[in-house]
């Protein structure tokens, strides 16, 4: 997850993803244990699938100068990320011998770079945007909503900056 505070406010924000089967959802996702995309890859650090994940999602970006600096950004932004969440995952595509596990990281978005991070969907994402967020998420995929306002309620509680 990438929070941040919308430019001249103290309004939080997140990054989200717009995808066919929900209307709103984290851009990044990380199953550790499921039959789709978004694979911890074997070998691979879930920090490394995050920030993967997130390029992919979030970082379709062909010119070759502005990816660079896309790439400067994302350094900057997943060089500390916080784990909010770590394990089962109540969801649809659960079965009775089949079940989601994931890991939910959180970076915190400096104004600047939220300002100027080219945001272009990739992958299977349709769109990406920021999107207000508080401790209450109806309209984001509901298990996500529980990490969401988690980290709201943290930030808030911070209070600006």
């Amino acid at each position: 997850m990438v929070s941040g505070r919308s430019p001249g406010t103290v309004r939080l924000r997140a990054l989200v993803r717009v995808c066919p089967a929900s209307a709103c959802a984290l851009v990044t996702r990380v199953p550790v244990d499921a039959a789709r995309r978004g694979m911890v890859d074997a070998g691979e650090h879930v920090s490394a699938t995050v920030r993967r994940e997130f390029t992919e999602e979030a970082g379709n970006i062909e010119d070759p100068a502005d990816r660079v600096k896309f790439e400067e950004m994302c350094n900057q932004l997943f060089g500390a990320g916080v784990v909010v969440y770590k394990g089962y995952v109540d969801e649809p595509r659960n079965t009775d011998n089949a079940w989601i596990e994931t890991a939910v990281f959180h970076m915190h978005c400096p104004a600047e770079i939220g300002t100027l991070l080219p945001l272009n969907a990739g992958d299977d994402a349709v769109g990406v945007r920021w999107f207000d967020i508080d401790t209450e998420n109806p309209n984001l995929y509901p298990p996500h909503r529980g990490w969401v306002g988690k980290v709201a309620a943290e930030l808030l509680a911070r209070g600006p900056g």
